[in-house]
């Protein structure tokens, strides 16, 4: 009978894979179907994975005692206070609707602006804000690619208000998210969906 010899595996120096890193950075990607949706690190924000580290938290101590949500992960270290570092949202490009959670207006005068790229000529877009009822009223405003509002939400209750535009043509617009004018309260916590439609 022949002997069996056991076979060695030698790991060759210098021939190993360069470690996994779980820093994906700060761009935001798509939540799983099934948990863990997001990988260590980073949490689900209605459908996109975040960074969880918190890039230093919301964009400022509330300044009325109002317990502002950490919005941070989308907000990033620029913050979104600006049409300039508006946040991308993936909606028109790759979705049709787009929701996001756990957001804040805060502190006071803060203002959150999302890009919407339209891709096809004669696409509608709409933005519906949910916000606390105890906060701050919210309005959104959509505003073309020069930062113009063209769209100024009307309420549709007590704590959700809808802007839409239709039939635009392409290229970049901006969903603001703020304190509704002739308010005395200054701060809330929101959800935002966005959704295009058409042509």
């Amino acid at each position: 009978m022949r002997a069996i010899l056991p076979i060695a595996i030698t790991l060759l120096s210098g021939a190993a894979c360069s470690p996994y890193s779980p820093d994906l950075g700060a761009s935001p990607f798509l939540c799983g179907k099934e948990e863990p949706k997001c990988p260590d690190g980073y949490t689900c924000n209605g459908t996109a994975c975040v960074n969880g580290s918190g890039n230093g938290g919301v964009d400022a101590p509330p300044t009325s005692g109002f317990q502002c949500d950490d919005d941070s992960g989308i907000e990033g270290p620029n913050r979104n206070d600006s049409t300039g570092n508006a946040w991308q949202t993936p909606v028109a490009t790759n979705k049709t609707t787009f929701p996001l959670a756990g957001l804040a207006i805060c502190p006071a005068g803060d203002k959150d602006n999302y890009a919407v790229t339209i891709t096809a000529e004669g696409q509608n877009l709409q933005a519906d804000v949910t916000y606390q009822d105890d906060g701050a009223p919210l309005q959104v405003i959509i505003l073309n690619s020069s930062g113009s509002p063209i769209s100024t939400s009307k309420p549709n209750g007590a704590d959700m208000s809808t802007s839409m535009v239709t039939n635009l043509p392409t290229g970049t617009y901006f969903v603001q998210v703020a304190v509704a004018p002739g308010t005395q309260l200054v701060e809330n916590n929101y959800k935002i969906t966005f959704t295009v439609t058409g042509p």
